[in-house]
């Protein structure tokens, strides 16, 4: 909890698109993929959720791609929390004043520099985090450890492990206990 907090005070220095991005990631624990998968039509302010609907991936041989999320139980919807959705709100208008003839639903949040239909690629992410936690002064965490964070602090407030592997999108709760829940509680 207390690195947790080192983490959301330093995002406060952070380019604005990207402190979305990493307070996205660390309050929903998505897959780095899944999060520049989301459409602005794949939120939903009024009910604060969000769905998760597909994955942007590279590979050398594709480039990026967009494709359907790694499981069928990675496809789901998800509570945002306010402070995240008060960000994403702000990041909306941002997009809408960019781009005002075009209809955003379509475009993706965290979209590509060239274009707000084309996906970011997702090594730019790993990348810009790994610059900003050396410059925070933070320990060295890629995106994914985001998602473990995500985990650990939703157990720790008293979420059940039932909700969690439904956040996390995991098919079984024993890949929530035996991925993100420490047995030895002095750890």
């Amino acid at each position: 909890p207390e690195e947790a907090m080192r983490f959301f005070r330093a995002l406060l220095s952070c380019d604005f698109k990207f402190r979305c991005l990493l307070q996205l990631l660390i309050t929903t624990g998505l897959r780095r993929g899944e999060c520049l998968g989301l459409k602005w039509s794949d939120l939903n302010f009024h009910n604060g959720t969000l769905t998760v609907n597909r994955s942007v991936t590279y590979t050398p041989e594709c480039g990026i791609t967009v494709n359907a999320p790694k499981t069928t139980h990675s496809i789901r919807t998800i509570p945002v929390v306010q402070s995240t959705l008060f960000l994403l709100k702000q990041l909306q208008k941002q997009h809408e004043r960019k781009y005002p003839t075009l209809l955003l639903s379509g475009a993706f949040i965290f979209s590509s520099p060239e274009s707000p239909f084309q996906p970011r690629d997702p090594n730019s992410v790993t990348s810009h985090l790994k610059r900003f936690v050396r410059s925070a002064e933070l320990p060295d965490v890629s995106p994914h450890d985001l998602r473990h964070s995500c985990a650990s602090l939703l157990l720790a407030s008293g979420a059940d492990i039932k909700s969690v592997q439904k956040i996390l999108g995991h098919a079984n709760a024993s890949t929530t206990l035996n991925f993100y829940v420490r047995t030895d509680i002095n750890q």
